[in-house]
């Protein structure tokens, strides 16, 4: 069958694997479900383009063959993106690749290199996508080997998102500057939204982004060799930076990208001049952008812009609020989000009553109710504001522990099944690696227990939820 496939039609390749085949067979008998790991691995090789130099890896690297056991055996969404993608391994090689993982700077280091040689604008978007890629697999390997926490994997894959996303924004301004010239006094500002605004990322979050720019008021149009209308100047910028971030390249996309958050959803404009933002939420924004808003975030926080943008959303967010109208207009939110995505049970871990959607709405209610007389207690991230309501007496300590206890269960199973799965959780069908996995993470003896754990974290939250959202309306 092996030699069916583009992997083995070189003789070579087919050398090469029948000297691995016993290293091979003891390796993936050691996974938790040899058959399952096997029919895998066999599916691995279907979707090499070839295999000579794979095999020469796994022949001088025999760590990589068994990380790559690990992998097939427990999880099928990155064994497929493996077959698609190969040559990501090949950043497992790197002798610091199990050490600490890189900070800001790093990161930001290692996307100019990546990009450096780029020798023509699409040369560059490929570039991003490739380095994006190995970097994503670098966290979701760590989290696969227990060597890095999956609760804390949302901050690294947030992080990087920033890094590639402010990267790509210098590089498509500079491109569309050369045909259309500058605005006077013009500055651009990409916000994040969502999970990339509350630094919880998974490996598959897409970029729930919004764009705010200014200028020069007197300033009426670019001053290139093709000039435009300021608004269709920031316009097409704005479309440029969506179509470098998520187009399909030679290479893939770096991410899809969701600009529904932006002021009045889709019907608004994808780009919005910084007084327009300000005047909307004094005056029209609904409860649910105003709860979007609280993890509002300028990602290059270094120009006035972003400054003048999170000094607009923290006085937006500190007006006074009628606490039982929001409190009504989060739980119909809550309803009709209920309606249109009804959860399949408790492994449905963000629409589950009591799930990771009940803790964000709590949170983004408390923050809309209180912020007004405790400013203190604004924060982006969810557990960091659950630590603050602690702090200034909005919740007490017991209910506070119950939420992050509950908070941080479901994101590290969560993180775990997004890396590893591509459809839904079904614990009695799952590789034997996946489940073992889980239990480490969670450090749960038995899925029984885990499975009971969760169920019992969903209704505390739960309990918390109608108790400040309902009961007290």
């Amino acid at each position: 069958h092996f030699g069916r496939v583009a992997a083995m039609r070189s003789s070579r390749a087919r050398e090469l694997l029948t000297e691995l085949v016993p290293v091979l067979l003891d390796t993936l008998a050691k996974t938790g479900n040899p058959d399952h790991a096997f029919i895998a691995f066999d599916k691995f090789l279907s979707g090499l383009p070839a295999g000579i130099q794979l095999f020469s890896l796994f022949r001088s690297n025999p760590a990589l063959l068994s990380l790559l056991a690990d992998i097939l055996g427990s999880a099928p969404r990155l064994a497929d993106f493996l077959s698609r993608y190969p040559n990501v391994l090949d950043a497992v090689l790197d002798p610091g690749f199990f050490g600490a993982l890189p900070d800001r700077d790093a990161v930001r280091r290692a996307v100019l290199r990546a990009t450096s040689e780029a020798d023509s604008y699409e040369d560059l978007l490929d570039r991003l996508r490739v380095h994006g890629r190995e970097q994503r697999f670098r966290i979701g390997v760590r989290v696969l080997s227990d060597t890095f926490a999956a609760e804390e994997a949302g901050a690294s894959y947030s992080m990087l998102a920033d890094v590639l996303i402010n990267h790509t924004c210098e590089k498509v301004r500079k491109e569309f500057e050369s045909r259309h010239g500058t605005i006077a006094s013009g500055d651009l500002a990409v916000i994040a939204m969502g999970r990339l605004g509350g630094e919880d990322m998974t490996a598959t979050s897409d970029l729930d982004l919004m764009l705010i720019y200014d200028h020069d008021p007197e300033c009426s149009q670019s001053d290139g060799d093709k000039p435009l209308m300021t608004s269709q100047y920031y316009t097409r910028l704005t479309q440029r930076l969506i179509n470098a971030l998520s187009a399909q390249t030679s290479q893939g996309r770096l991410y899809e990208v969701d600009m529904r958050l932006r002021p009045s959803g889709n019907k608004g404009p994808i780009a919005t001049h910084i007084d327009s933002f300000i005047d909307y939420h004094q005056e029209s924004a609904w409860t649910w952008e105003r709860m979007a808003l609280t993890r509002a975030r300028a990602i290059d926080t270094n120009s006035p812009l972003s400054a003048r943008f999170t000094t607009s959303v923290h006085e937006a967010l500190c007006r006074a609020s009628n606490h039982d109208a929001v409190a009504k207009d989060v739980v119909d939110m809550r309803e009709r989000i209920w309606q249109e995505k009804p959860a399949f049970g408790k492994w449905d871990l963000k629409h589950v009553r009591g799930g990771l959607v009940d803790v964000e709405f709590i949170c983004q209610f408390l923050q809309l109710v209180h912020a007004h007389h405790a400013p203190d207690i604004l924060d982006q991230n969810v557990q960091r504001s659950i630590r603050k309501f602690e702090e200034k007496g909005i919740v007490d300590s017991s209910v506070a522990s119950q939420l992050l206890s509950a908070y941080s269960l479901m994101t590290t199973l969560n993180q775990i099944l997004r890396l590893c799965l591509q459809e839904a959780f079904e614990p009695r069908h799952a590789p034997e690696g996946l489940r073992s996995l889980l239990l480490r993470a969670s450090e749960m003896p038995h899925l029984l227990i885990l499975d009971s754990s969760l169920a019992d974290a969903q209704e505390s939250v739960k309990s918390i939820y109608d108790q400040i959202l309902t009961e007290n309306t």
